[in-house]
């Protein structure tokens, strides 16, 4: 039977895919989308040609090399100064031009001072657009060496660790809402809705003998500062020395918030717990800003659906003990509960790390010394190697 034009309009909406809210984009790097809107206004301007963002960038570097350090950090004296030749010379429309940007702004709410991140519609003259451009793809070139950089040293060294190293690639998942089968409408409003905080993670270790180990830790506490992170991965650290003696390096990947991981305070904690557990070496590593999605993300969405599969089997999951042990017999991943949490002393005097957000990977050994720099390497596998320069911290 041969189907007519006309039975196939009536048949399309059925087999096109409509958009879905789930199908959007709510974990943009500021910086990408911001060179990609002035990128996306300038081609449809016809100001430049049809190309990529990153076929601009290469054109700004020697060889069209993303990897060389000194051209993608504005350093090289052959191409620092390399200007975007297409923007010269090509009409733009007369008057002003708008286009949009992610900004920072600062409101007043409640009586005390916030910042938002908003999408503001700028406008201004073609010249001052093609000028936004081009201090836009100057910033870029650094972000994108550092994506780069972290991706492959990171990914080369999970690949070759030895037997006594272990690589843990850990996040904050986002809180889950605490929910039941049946539930009287107040209960969805205000303070009768309850979050239990989930640290995800996955650690790989180096040789054959142990396979590598998803977790979770679960506490009713929301506190994701520096204290938690360790009250989560202290249990989870205890665990993988019981499981092998012989395991002695520790190697952390994270991203870099820093009300999380990219703190002073985390930084002399990673010196003193884990060489109290045995390690003698801590490595932490910290993806580029806005980069930091990886295995532990699916490990909390695993979870998730577990823990949302329970309360549809009518399961009573009302805070973090109730989730851990209806998780258990369902899962592989390994549980923690977490209903202790350490903390610090008042008077502790850290100092301050200078340019703590370009910091990218640190090293502490049990002697409280942290020698620390802008991005990683393992050239060494003893120490800090001098590839990239780096500073002490005791």
């Amino acid at each position: 039977m041969k189907l007519s034009r006309s039975m196939f309009a009536w048949l399309k909406p059925f087999w096109v895919l409509r958009p879905r809210m789930q199908d959007r984009d709510t974990c943009l790097c500021q910086l990408h989308e911001n060179a990609r809107l002035l990128h996306e206004k300038l081609k449809q301007l016809k100001a430049i040609p049809q190309c990529t963002l990153e076929d601009v960038i290469r054109h700004t570097v020697c060889s069209r090399d993303v990897k060389k350090r000194q051209c993608m950090i504005n350093e090289c004296r052959l191409c620092r100064g390399r200007s975007l030749p297409f923007l010269n010379g090509m009409p733009l429309c007369e008057g002003a031009i708008s286009w949009h940007q992610w900004q920072a702004v600062y409101e007043v709410f409640e009586n005390r001072k916030v910042r938002k991140t908003v999408k503001k519609k700028l406008s201004g003259t073609a010249e001052q657009l093609k000028s936004c451009y081009a201090e836009q793809i100057k910033r870029l070139k650094p972000h994108v060496y550092t994506i780069v950089n972290q991706y492959e040293v990171l990914a080369s060294k999970k690949e070759e660790l030895q037997d006594n190293e272990v690589m843990i690639h850990i996040d904050f998942s986002e809180n889950w809402t605490v929910k039941t089968l049946s539930a009287v409408q107040s209960a969805h409003f205000g303070a009768s809705l309850k979050q239990i905080s989930l640290h995800t993670g996955v650690a790989y270790f180096g040789g054959t003998r142990t396979p590598n180990m998803s977790f979770c830790s679960i506490s009713d506490r929301k506190d994701h500062g520096p204290t938690a992170v360790w009250s989560h991965l202290l249990p989870v650290l205890i665990n993988i020395r019981a499981t092998d003696g012989h395991i002695d390096v520790l190697h952390v990947l994270s991203d870099g918030p820093t009300t999380q991981y990219r703190n002073r305070y985390n930084f002399f904690l990673a010196s003193v717990i884990p060489s109290l557990l045995g390690f003698q070496r801590t490595f932490w590593n910290f993806s580029a800003a806005g980069h930091g999605k990886g295995p532990a993300d699916g490990v909390g969405a695993a979870v998730k659906r577990l823990a949302d599969r329970c309360v549809l089997s009518d399961k009573e999951v009302d805070n973090a003990c109730s989730l851990w042990s209806s998780l258990k017999p369902l899962t592989d991943i390994r549980l923690f509960l977490i209903e202790d949490f350490i903390s610090l002393s008042d008077t502790i005097n850290i100092p301050a790390f200078p340019e703590t957000m370009k910091i990218h990977q640190l090293m502490a050994e049990p002697t409280g010394r942290i020698m620390y720099r802008r991005w990683s390497c393992y050239c060494s596998q003893q120490t800090m190697c001098r590839c990239v320069a780096y500073m002490l911290a005791m």
